[in-house]
Formats: structure tokens, sequence, C-alpha cells
């Protein structure tokens, strides 16, 4: 197999996103009412703070990207958790909030708990995920290191497979198409409501900068990304190509047939998942030694709302609603999440997708999985030969930790990959005990002692007198029991 080594010189882009209802509060998303200055509510301590969205990142290859600061006003505007729950239909940018982070920490309580945060400074552009090809953000000149959130943002092309041009490796799209993946910061210790954005929020302002300058990118022998050292210069313009909806459905459905195309939307519904079983690890599963515990696990997204996440603005095509309109009543639980029913993963997928593994952090516990899902539902167990009282941890994608429980800001981190990128997990208890006899197990006292009085029937066999006086006392001796 030979190495692998990339360069690239074929694009730029400047990308901005620009849905912001404090901006532009006549967006059919926005409530259309004014909110809040975060200055004029108590609990934001008088406002304005620093948002350090790599906090929990570990410093890397040189750089300073865990440091990042971006400075939010004062005057930004931001709903009551109420109002966001109630809104209907609407999907308003200025309900977006985020807990403060540490380096394996995140507020889950009081102070930098909940805060605003607009919505342009939570997006994420970032490249294919297979790794292989894609595109990377430039090195930022302002804060000297590859920053995914400057204002505009901008990314260049790279290529892995000896210098040929970029191709989009991910599943269900053919190599001749790159792709640029959007995201938001998640939270791990509140759930976010669902996001509602659309093709139009985006705008691409140029390809290559104003004096028709590309700078290609630069590995070196352990992939990371170089200074750029070198430019190329084109004698004519580099710029976008913008196409209407419809014939970049036709473009899509030539490349990639039909099936592909017909599932491009003008807009893309974001929702909070998790995986884990029902409770987020605020319950212990017990047991008897030698008796199994059933785990059940599960997919589950975040709803939150009063409308039960199942209105869209007018102007959304949508034939089948959202995803919530095809779950079933009995999948929506009391604490706002709902069983994903559409989630059927399999051998083929389950570890990649849903969980990777469940490890016991002791040993002596034998596990099983069904290593598929049903409804969004995958069954597990455990037993145990020996008294142990351990904790399962729940490997699984970053998009699916959720850890609530006791409000603890520990981050849960099961291991730190080669490219400082963690693991996190999941997590639930259990307990294996002895089986032991019920209190007052054993014979009767005898009618001189007088502790541990029970009432029972006068036909009992093992009664000795059935009244004993103690003073002026009358007791049911024969009711007795050793302890």
């Amino acid at each position: 197999k030979a190495p692998r080594c990339g360069f690239a010189g074929d694009i730029a882009l400047r990308i901005q996103f620009e849905y912001d209802c404090e901006k532009n509060p006549s967006d059919t998303r926005c409530l259309g009412v004014k909110a809040t200055a975060i200055k004029e509510v108590p609990e934001y301590d008088g406002g304005g703070y620093n948002y350090r969205p790599f906090r929990h990142k570990r410093a890397s290859l040189g750089d300073s990207l865990d440091s990042y600061t971006i400075q939010i006003s004062d005057d930004t505007q931001v709903f009551s958790e109420n109002v966001c729950s109630s809104s209907g239909m609407h999907f308003d940018s200025r309900c977006f909030k985020i807990n403060f982070k540490g380096i394996d920490s995140e507020t889950a309580s009081g102070t930098g708990y909940k805060w605003p945060l607009p919505l342009k400074y939570a997006i994420n552009l970032y490249s294919d995920i297979s790794e292989n090809s894609g595109l990377l953000n430039v090195k930022d000149d302002v804060s000297g290191f590859y920053n995914p959130k400057r204002d505009p943002f901008r990314i260049l092309a790279t290529a892995f497979d000896n210098g040929r041009t970029i191709y989009h490796t991910s599943s269900g799209f053919s190599n001749k198409a790159s792709k640029v993946y959007v995201n938001f910061d998640r939270m791990q210790k509140a759930p976010h409501q669902p996001m509602l954005i659309y093709i139009s929020d985006f705008n691409i302002t140029q390809v290559a900068d104003e004096n028709k300058t590309i700078l290609p990118a630069s590995f070196n022998a352990s992939y990371a990304l170089l200074d750029n050292i070198n430019s190329q210069t084109y004698a004519k313009s580099v710029n976008p190509v913008t196409l209407e909806f419809e014939d970049y459905k036709n473009k899509i459905a030539a490349i990639d047939g039909n099936v592909t195309a017909n599932n491009i939307r003008t807009n893309a519904y974001f929702v909070y998942g998790k995986a884990n079983e029902i409770f987020n690890g605020d319950r212990l599963y017990s047991s008897i030694i030698g008796t199994p515990i059933a785990v059940p696990i599960l997919s589950m997204i975040q709803c939150g709302r009063s409308d039960n996440c199942r209105d869209l603005p007018e102007n959304i095509y949508a034939p089948t609603g959202t995803i919530f309109d095809q779950l079933s009543n009995e999948a929506f639980r009391a604490n706002g999440f709902v069983i994903n029913e559409l989630d059927n993963y399999t051998t083929t997928n389950i570890n990649r997708e849903f969980v990777s593994a469940y490890n016991p952090e002791k040993p002596s516990i034998t596990k099983t999985r069904e290593n598929r899902t049903q409804n969004g539902i995958e069954n597990t167990t455990y037993n145990s030969q020996s008294t142990i009282n351990t904790r399962v941890r729940v490997l699984t994608q970053p998009w699916l930790i959720y850890t609530p429980a006791k409000s603890l800001q520990r981050v849960f981190v099961d291991s730190v990959g080669t490219n400082c990128v963690a693991q996190y997990y999941n997590y639930f208890d259990i307990r294996f005990s002895p089986q032991g006899d019920w209190g007052g197990h054993g014979k009767r006292k005898s009618d001189g002692d007088v502790v541990g009085n029970f009432v029972v029937a006068d036909d009992d066999l093992n009664k000795t007198s059935s009244k004993k006086m103690l003073g002026t006392r009358e007791l049911n001796s024969g009711g007795r029991m050793d302890w």
C-alpha cells in the first residue's frame, strides 16, 4: 500500500453563515418579537462573557486552539427556556445555549450553565469524514492556528491520493463530488432543542482571494499541516457558480442517481441524540450473584417542546413532516427525549454508528449484546459470580454523549488517541450481591426474652405462651423470633 501523501491548491472558499434572528427577526423561523439582552437577566451575571469553544481540546502540534476566545456582547439577545419550549413552529436562533467547558469538565448547573450563544458562533464547517480527502480550514492570520470558527470561514482543498483532486468518499456518494459538512457545538450536560437551517443561510463570497491567489496546503510526515509557503496565481478570476435548486438536483442526479438527488432538500433539521439506558446513569441496576441484569440501551433524540416537535414553518417542503412525526406516541418520554424507532442498526454498522463497546470497569463481569437495534433499542445483559459493584462504560460517538446524572461537571473520557481526539463515554452502574436471609429468620425466643415481638395467630405452631406480663404490660410473646 502506497504511503498517504497530500497537497492541494484547488480552492480556497470563504463561507459566511448568516442566520441570525437578532439581525433579521422577520425570518419565519424567528419568533418575531424582541428578546431580552443578557445584561438584563440576573442569572447571567451582568451579561457579556468570553466563549472558549475549544477549551475541552488538548493543545497539539504547537497550536493554541484550546485558548481561542470569542467575546460575547452583553447586548446579545436571549429567550427563556419556557419561551423556547413553547415556540411552536419556530426555531429562533436566540434559543441556542451552551455550557462553559474545562479540559475534562463542563458546567452542569449554576453560573455558566445554559448561557446564550449566537448561532453563528456555534456552527462549524469540517471536511470529508473519511479523513482521506476533503477540505480543511486555512490557518488564520489573526489567531495563528487552524480555526473552524473564523468569520468568514476560509477553507482549502486537500488531496491524499497521490495529489489527485479531492474526492468525497463517504457512503452514498460517488467519488466525483466534494462536500462541506456542517455541525454545531454540542454540550454533554444539557441537550439542545431541534434547529432548522436553510441553504440560503450560507453565502460563498469567493473561491480565491482578491489577487486571484490560492495558497496550497503542505503536510509533514505525520500528515500535520505546515505553514503555507508557496502560492498559485491564476490569470483569470476563480469564482463560485451558483445553481438554482432544481439545476443542482439534476446535476446530482447525473452523478449519483435519482435516489440521492430526491433526498436533497433546501433545509436541514438538526436534533440532539444520545445512546444509553433510559436514566442516563442516574440509576443503579442490581441483582443477586448469578442472576443476569438486563439493561436496554436506547437511541434517543431530544424534542423538549410543547408541540412534540411536529410543526414546521409553512414554507418548508416536508411531505413526511419532521422525524418526530414518524415516531409513535409511546416513544415520547417526560424528560423531553424520544426513542428513535427509526434506528435499526445491524452487525455491519452498529459498532461504527451506535455503540462500539460496553466495558465494565471491573473484571469478573460477563456481558452480552444483541449487536443490533430494533425500533431504536439494543438489549444488553450482565452477570457475575461474585459480589461486585461497578460502572459500565458505553463507548459511542461524540454526538451521542449525554451525562447529566447528579449534575456532575466531570466529562468522562475513556482514552485519548494519538490525534488528541478524546473517546468519551456514557455510563450506568450495576451491582451483584449475595443472596441473604430475611430479617428475623430463625426460631422463636424463649418465654423469658421479650425482644422482637411479632403479631401471630393463636394456632401458630411455633408459639410459646401466647401472652406474657411485663410489669403492667401484656405482651404477645408467642410472636418473638430470633434476630
